[in-house]
């Protein structure tokens, strides 16, 4: 009993937290602005076999895939906050509608900003923000279908919680939410992939990793970056992302939230006027 306790503390192990949520927030926002400069500006075209059309010289291009790079450290920082966002809110319901209508405000200025106008005939691209609202959904399904049913003290209620006729009927009630649970993870990864949300199933699966792991910082951010990297090699350089998220003190620190809604349509719409002129 004493060597499963101490590698479960082992588990929950992260480094001295000194990093709060408003901190690694605007270095998401910031280094999030310098990958999408990047795409606005630096890049004209793509030819035909999907090469990409620089301004100029091999510099140029250096400096293009550097910022890109730079760009990665972002996502793994939205997602992890998604989650975080979902046990802290008063109104869960609330914040998936602050996300719906954010990332509705988002689509022009992110579609107009970042892609050519061959790119957006070719079919849909949805921002980052639908992406984030389908995580939070997957992970809604999973904390309803299957994890309050089989942690019934962990329920914000409580009501009503472990009242089952019988050890069947808490087997049947278990495996049908499993399935459930599993189906719609399926559907927000499928929704993900068809209408070309930014990040895609990947986005998804790893807020869905990070819901899951959340008690042990260790092991979801390594499960995290692998999953990531597998959707897409791009992602090898989110490493210091998912460094910098075991840092977070778990503290909020000086920010207002509606400042990272606000700020992410906003960049966008300044990037496309600058790339119209």
């Amino acid at each position: 009993m004493e060597n499963q306790t101490a590698s479960i503390s082992r588990l929950e192990w992260k480094p001295d937290g000194r990093l709060s949520a408003a901190a690694l927030k605007y270095m998401a926002a910031f280094t999030m602005f310098i990958d999408h400069i990047a795409v606005a500006l630096l890049l004209t075209s793509y030819t035909e076999e999907g090469i990409a059309v620089f301004r100029s010289s091999e510099g140029l291009n250096t400096m293009y895939q550097w910022m890109r790079h730079i760009g990665r450290f972002a996502f793994p920082i939205f997602c992890y906050f998604v989650v975080e966002g979902y046990f802290h809110t008063r109104s869960r319901i609330r914040y998936c509608i602050q996300l719906a209508v954010f990332a509705a405000i988002s689509q022009s200025p992110f579609v107009y900003a970042l892609f050519t106008e061959k790119s957006r005939l070719s079919g849909y691209h949805l921002n980052v923000l639908f992406t984030l609202l389908l995580g939070l959904f997957c992970i809604w399904a999973v904390d309803e279908l299957v994890y309050r049913p089989l942690f019934p003290v962990y329920s914000r209620s409580g009501e009503g919680a472990g009242e089952h006729n019988g050890r069947g009927a808490v087997s049947l009630n278990t495996a049908l939410g499993i399935a459930c649970a599993v189906l719609i993870t399926c559907v927000c990864c499928w929704v993900a992939d068809y209408f070309h949300t930014d990040y895609r199933y990947g986005g998804v699966v790893t807020i869905l990793i990070f819901y899951l792991l959340r008690k042990y910082p260790v092991p979801a951010c390594v499960t995290a970056y692998f999953a990531l990297s597998l959707y897409s090699s791009s992602e090898v350089w989110a490493l210091p992302g998912f460094i910098a998220l075991l840092f977070y003190n778990g503290k909020r620190g000086v920010q207002n939230k509606y400042f990272f809604y606000a700020f992410y349509p906003a960049h966008l719409a300044f990037l496309w006027l600058l790339k119209g002129i």
